[in-house]
């Protein structure tokens, strides 16, 4: 059975948006929020660029390793694809494939980011929902309580979302059990990670 968004959820062409809902367990506000974020950090991939160059290769494998996991936990399955062809190219020094395969996730990403403005626009109704009715402490703890779901889940987009919280977390863990945690989370041990969020939100 398909899965269909729910009332209020942003339709963006390139976006899985059923997929996109329940790996953001319905919160659309978090959703465009860590979109924001892809382009911010990604933003580059959607500049006109030289042809490949081989000292690019090892650094140009690494980002679009990273955009991947941000794409899927985004629902963006597009650039996922684009970019995971993009990564295979760099690793096999395949240099003129490289530089094609990145004119095309630049295309990709312009494209999805130009549909993405309504969402990301500050007047938006998900963008004002992320900071209306909601104190700050509490939207951390929901936040928290959702991440502890992702690392049940042994989902992916738990990676993402660590990183929107981290300073929360660190706050309310200590420095230590927070390094201890990040680990965790960046090695993949994800059930570890959860027992000590767990732990700590009881």
């Amino acid at each position: 059975m398909t899965r269909t968004p729910s009332p209020g959820w942003p339709e963006i062409e390139g976006i899985d948006a059923a997929d996109a809902r329940a790996r953001w367990c319905g919160d659309a506000a978090l959703f465009v929020k860590i979109l924001a974020q892809m382009f911010e950090r990604f933003g580059a991939a959607c500049e006109p660029r030289d042809e490949a160059q081989p000292d690019e290769i090892g650094d140009g494998a690494r980002r679009m390793h990273k955009l991947r996991g941000a794409a899927a936990s985004l629902g963006a399955k597009g650039i996922y694809f684009s970019a995971g062809q993009l990564e295979a190219a760099y690793l096999a020094g395949d240099l003129e494939l490289a530089s094609h395969l990145r004119a095309r996730l630049a295309e990709a990403m312009c494209r999805l980011r130009e549909a993405a403005k309504p969402a990301l626009r500050g007047g938006s109704e998900h963008a004002a929902a992320a900071g209306e009715g909601r104190a700050g402490g509490a939207d951390a703890a929901q936040s928290l309580r959702r991440l502890d779901e992702l690392l049940r889940r042994q989902d992916l987009a738990a990676l993402t979302l660590f990183k929107s919280v981290s300073i929360d977390l660190e706050r309310l863990l200590g420095v230590t059990p927070y390094r201890r945690m990040q680990g965790h989370i960046e090695n993949l041990r994800f059930e570890q990670a959860s027992r000590d969020l767990r732990a700590v939100l009881g």
